[in-house]
């Protein structure tokens, strides 16, 4: 039976291999900056949910749509079948198990913003559930894909 640390003792290597660092980025190199002088703050890292509502939005409303647009292109939907293909997403659970598994890494290397992409991760995915199934019913009937309510 194979023995890794066997192995690794008499190839010389006494421990786990240590990790890289991450790569520095401008990003990180730059510091949360606030000019009080002109009596406003230009970034303090605590700008609340608007910009994740505002990626929210950009998702819904133009990403998703144009992803879904050309990857029906050319298939046998029809164009209400296309456009409620654009509107309703499955998403969520990449997008969240990759935030969870390299959130606290970034965290703990010093990305600048590394610390909310957790947060914003669960909020868009929060929010686009939500969104597409307070609303995929009510869409397909106008887009006549479905019967009427009885």
């Amino acid at each position: 039976m194979f023995n890794r640390r066997r192995f690794l003792g008499r190839a010389g290597v006494t421990g786990p291999a240590p990790r890289p660092p991450l790569p520095v980025t401008a990003a990180r190199e730059s510091a949360p900056t606030t000019t009080p002088d002109a009596g406003r703050a230009r970034f303090t890292g605590r700008s609340g949910p608007l910009p994740a509502l505002a990626l929210v939005a950009v998702l819904v409303v133009l990403a998703r749509p144009l992803i879904a647009a050309l990857a029906t292109a050319g298939s046998t939907l029809d164009g209400p079948e296309r456009a409620f293909t654009g509107w309703t997403a499955p998403r969520g659970i990449v997008a969240a198990a990759t935030a969870s598994a390299f959130g606290g890494d970034l965290v703990q290397h010093g990305y600048a913003g590394a610390s909310r992409i957790l947060p914003v991760v669960f909020l868009v995915v929060v929010a686009t559930v939500l969104t597409y199934g307070l609303t995929a019913v009510p869409l397909a009937r106008r887009l006549k894909l479905s019967p009427p309510p009885a």
